[in-house]
């Protein structure tokens, strides 16, 4: 499949959800599959069903780009293993370093930055409201 093409991203999105379809313990954003599971058993069980929806499918994988039975990976900015999930330190470190916003444009980029987070931070929209107010309109930066 061309991924010059418009429409590809959403049509290969649509194939590879119908590989996963029904298998719990699996997660699917585009070429990214992530398999997790509460015990050994339990992973091979789902780890072997996506391999074979894939060869059914028609689909290969490129293994040097592939990691098996980890107990955390790291998906989407997130470390997730053991029953949790956690920002990646070199994104919060990101955060951290990002130098104060001068204009309405590094401040939209930096709501942007740490909003993707918002899950790890407590009453976030109520402890970034100031900083969003900042962004109507009528107020001068």
């Amino acid at each position: 499949m061309s991924f010059g093409l418009r429409n590809a991203p959403a049509t290969f999105q649509r194939l590879m959800n119908r590989v996963v379809a029904g298998l719990e313990g699996c997660a699917v954003y585009l070429d990214d599959v992530v398999v997790y599971s509460d015990t050994w058993k339990e992973h091979l069980f789902c780890l072997r069903a996506l391999l074979l929806g894939l060869v059914e499918a028609k689909l290969t994988v490129n293994l040097s780009k592939c990691e098996f039975a980890r107990a955390t990976v790291t998906y989407f900015g997130k470390v997730i293993g053991q029953g949790q999930v956690r920002p990646v330190h070199a994104k919060v470190e990101a955060i951290y370093k990002f130098p104060p916003p001068t204009t309405k444009r590094e401040l939209m980029r930096f709501l942007g930055m740490v909003g993707y987070y918002r899950n790890f931070c407590s009453n976030f929209s109520m402890v970034v409201a100031p900083l969003t107010n900042l962004l109507k309109a009528k107020i001068k930066f």
